[in-house]
């Protein structure tokens, strides 16, 4: 009898969860984000290093290439950027 009461019970949805938290916090707690932020404002030779170029050539080559490596929101997650995707590539 217990049995016909589970199978007439309506089933209930799984949660599915797109992006996790702490992917979420990628923008501001990110090692990219966190390290090229303090780079760029206490050690350019290091910058230069890390991407080996100067930061200046950095940001023209991204803004030469941005348009063919840049991805869109969604309304699932937000996309990684062109400079983050240009740096990971290096």
């Amino acid at each position: 009898m217990l049995a016909d009461c589970d199978e007439n019970k309506p089933r209930r949805r799984e949660i599915i969860v797109w992006t996790r938290n702490w992917l979420r916090r990628r923008q501001e707690r990110g090692v990219y984000h966190q390290l090229v932020r303090e780079l760029r404002s206490e050690d350019e030779v290091e910058l230069t290093n890390y991407f080996r170029m100067p930061d200046t050539k950095f940001q023209e080559l991204n803004l030469r290439i941005r348009n063919n490596i840049f991805k869109k929101d969604t309304v699932m997650r937000p996309a990684i950027k062109s400079d983050e995707r240009l740096a990971v590539t290096k």
